[in-house]
C-alpha cells in the first residue's frame, strides 16, 4: 500500500473518531484527535505530490531514454 493511501485512511478514521468524540462532548480528546487527523491529511497531500513528481520524472526519463550524454547539451 502506498504511503499516501495509508495517510488518507488514517486521516479519515481519525476524522470519524473526532466526530464521535465531539458528539459525546469530550472536547479535549476531540481537539487532540483533530490535530492528529490534520497532520495525517497534510502528510497525505505531501506524499501524493511526491508520487506525482516521481511518476512525472520516470515518464520523462522513459521519453528521453534516460541518456544524459546525448543531445545538443552534451559536454
Amino acid at each position: 500500500m502506498k504511503k499516501s493511501k495509508l495517510f488518507l485512511i488514517v486521516g479519515a478514521l481519525l476524522t470519524g473518531l473526532y466526530i464521535v468524540t465531539h458528539i459525546i462532548k469530550l472536547h479535549m480528546v476531540s481537539a487532540l484527535i483533530l490535530a492528529f487527523a490534520g497532520v495525517s491529511l497534510i502528510l497525505f497531500f505531501i506524499f501524493l505530490t511526491a508520487e506525482f513528481v516521481e511518476a512525472d520524472a520516470s515518464k520523462n526519463a522513459a521519453v528521453t531514454g534516460g541518456d544524459r550524454t546525448s543531445g545538443p547539451n552534451r559536454h
